[in-house]
């Protein structure tokens, strides 16, 4: 009797890492962009976590990291760039107020691009932009928002 569990213990772990992998962001960049807008959408700060870059995303440029402007906001730690993602923060506060639209990605190795837009819903102008996303420790990550542009 024994042995017959020992025989079936290795089928039963793989079905259930076979549905644990149903629902898996891991693999997927789209997925992990669709979670990370969600997570914003609900200011879960602890799930937002899982799908940022921050060493990234902290790191001044020449250009704001999320938002088109004409001053670049830099920000010092990660509680700083959460705040500005969750309710009340001026980024998510733009990007809540539009409509958006998760196109396709494009990965090559541990890099990923997801298209991205977001749509006026007072002007109709759309703001088109690639996320950059990287492979880190198993797990798709924004590194990158791209400012956000008018779609030509």
């Amino acid at each position: 009797m024994r042995f017959k569990w020992l025989l079936l213990l290795p089928a039963a772990l793989l079905i259930v890492q076979g549905c644990a992998t149903v629902g898996d962001t891991t693999s997927d960049p789209r997925k992990a962009v669709l979670n990370m807008i969600k997570a914003m959408e609900e200011s879960d700060r602890e799930a937002l976590v899982h799908y940022l870059d921050f060493r990234s995303l902290m790191t001044p440029g020449k250009t704001d990291y999320a938002l088109q402007m004409d001053s670049v906001r830099v920000f010092m730690d990660i509680e700083a760039v959460l705040d500005d993602l969750t309710e009340g923060g001026l980024t998510n506060d733009r990007w809540m107020s539009m409509q958006r639209v998760v196109g396709s990605a494009e990965r090559t190795g541990d890099t990923a691009y997801v298209e991205v837009s977001f749509i006026s819903q007072e002007t109709g102008k759309q703001y088109y932009n690639k996320w950059g996303l990287s492979r880190i420790n198993e797990r798709w990550k924004i590194f990158n928002f791209h400012c956000m542009q008018e779609k030509e």
